[in-house]
């Protein structure tokens, strides 16, 4: 708790929109004493920036200290917290192959026609250089995992 901080209403918790705490639920007040979890300003998630209540953080100690949302945490380590993620040749290359194209199976009942992602398109883009792509199991994306994962810091300067 921040020294300066007394009251309720000088809380970082404290919404003075609608006079109630953020984190308690319960109204402030100028003459209340402030709880242990007051302070002096409000803590955000260093992937998303989303406000972090002190009940729902999560500090990741393993690449410096950082601050996450549950959303975040429980994204961890997989695309949605990826510094690669929003770049992906095969969606923005502008070659003049389509993304999706269909493919005919026989089956015992007939033939069945399916929409796939364009095998050739996959070559001329992830194939040459995506580090998203592996050749032995495809577009990493899919499994939501792979070796050049990189966290996706909002926040350049670790708390």
């Amino acid at each position: 708790m921040a020294e300066n901080l007394v009251t309720c209403a000088r809380c970082g918790l404290a919404d003075p929109a609608t006079n109630m705490c953020r984190l308690h639920g319960i109204p402030i007040s100028d003459k209340q004493n402030s709880c242990p979890e007051g302070r002096a300003y409000i803590d955000h998630c260093d992937i998303c920036g989303a406000e972090v209540f002190p009940k729902g953080m999560i500090i990741d100690i393993s690449n410096g200290v950082h601050i996450l949302c549950q959303k975040c945490n429980a994204a961890f380590n997989t695309c949605l917290t990826c510094g690669q993620r929003y770049i992906c040749d095969f969606e923005s290359n502008p070659i003049d192959l389509p993304k999706q194209i269909q493919q005919q199976f026989q089956t015992e009942q007939g033939y069945v026609v399916t929409t796939i992602r364009n095998p050739e398109r996959i070559r001329e883009t992830c194939e040459k250089g995506c580090t998203c792509f592996s050749p032995e199991n495809g577009c990493l994306r899919e499994s939501n995992y792979c070796d050049s994962y990189s966290v996706a810091w909002a926040s350049k300067n670790p708390h």
